[in-house]
């Protein structure tokens, strides 16, 4: 998971992530891999002695998601959905 959010990038991994893509597989998009041109990747904390998981949103098209766009929000989302992953799989 921490390669395919990195993507040829180095450093640490950032919670969110957004990106311009060219999916070359159908692992992360499934069916729909071809269509997708851009992507948020919140990575989720699911606690101690569980690994972490990762929420992928993507989109047809290619500026929805940009490097340049503020994750705040994005990053909200994601501490919610994390707690709630959480709860389910206590």
């Amino acid at each position: 998971m921490d390669a395919y959010l990195r993507l040829g990038r180095g450093g640490p991994v950032r919670a969110v992530t957004l990106r311009q893509i060219r999916p070359e597989d159908e692992r992360i998009h499934g069916a729909r891999a071809a269509d997708i041109r851009s992507e948020a990747c919140l990575r989720l904390d699911l606690g101690p002695g569980t690994r972490p998981g990762m929420l992928v949103l993507g989109s047809e098209d290619p500026h929805h998601f940009s490097p340049q766009q503020g994750t705040d929000l994005l990053a909200f989302f994601g501490a919610v959905f994390e707690r709630a992953l959480r709860r389910w799989l206590a």
